[in-house]
């Protein structure tokens, strides 16, 4: 509902669709914080950032 997805078949049809990108997500947070190399945090981080953009952008089309 934060991104004005309320229909339930939407909803339904977008769950499948995020799902790995919400655990990939998760797992490179979890890998950030345990990371000491800074070239390997960059990495996650720009990583995170592709993720978080997948995932929004999948959330618009599902609210289109």
């Amino acid at each position: 509902e934060e991104n004005h997805v309320t229909h339930q078949e939407k909803k339904a049809h977008l769950l499948p669709l995020i799902t790995p990108l919400v655990y990939n997500y998760n797992m490179d947070v979890i890998k950030l914080e345990q990371e000491q190399d800074s070239y390997k945090q960059k990495q996650l981080q720009t990583s995170l950032l592709e993720l978080e953009g997948k995932i929004k952008e999948i959330i618009e089309e599902a609210s289109c």
